[in-house]
């Protein structure tokens, strides 16, 4: 037997009985990617300028919980709304459903009516709970109309930015639409 020969079987075998899986870190998921988001954010709700192209931004506080039951998460969120309105709380349930892909949301705000959806998740990057990027769909309204809607969450260490797409269903047109984006900071210390 040749030693390339040798050597190739070598690498077969190794491979076949999963020499070496200890190097290879397991995959990310759903769930993990939820998780890693909890703690205090400083954020900003951002609306591009039609004019200048820039994005501006309307800063606030996020605290993200997760439940010890590893699927729920609570989002508890406050903005000041002038000396009118004076602070504005916003707080989000959110429930993983078995099937590991499917959240079930529950959105509240004094003096509104409340919001609950459901979203497909699909995780499309991840190296580690710090590193990722993860994808929400669902049917919903935007603008008062109805729309597919997508949002996609790209975390990059201490810093998570959202950004929300739109897709008109009343028209013929495919085309997403950029409607704005959520960045939060982590708060460290």
């Amino acid at each position: 037997m040749t030693k390339a020969a040798a050597l190739a079987g070598a690498l077969l075998l190794s491979l076949a009985t999963g020499a070496g899986a200890e190097n290879v870190a397991p995959a990310l998921t759903v769930a993990q990617a939820r998780a890693s988001l909890a703690g205090e954010w400083n954020a900003q709700l951002q609306y591009r300028d039609y004019q200048s192209g820039e994005w501006q931004g309307i800063p606030f506080k996020t605290t993200i919980t997760m439940v010890s039951d590893g699927v729920t998460q609570i989002r508890t969120s406050a903005y000041d709304d002038g000396p009118k309105a004076g602070t504005v709380w916003i707080t989000s349930v959110s429930l993983l459903a078995r099937d590991g892909t499917t959240e079930y949301s529950g959105t509240y705000r004094a003096g509104r009516p409340a919001e609950h959806e459901a979203a497909k998740l699909r995780l499309e990057a991840g190296t580690d709970a710090a590193h990722w990027v993860l994808v929400s769909e669902t049917q919903g309204r935007d603008d008062d109309r109805p729309a597919r809607i997508r949002e996609v969450t790209t975390r990059e260490g201490d810093r998570v930015t959202t950004e929300k797409q739109v897709d008109f269903t009343d028209d013929a047109k495919d085309e997403w639409l950029v409607r704005n984006r959520t960045v939060l900071v982590r708060v460290v210390g």
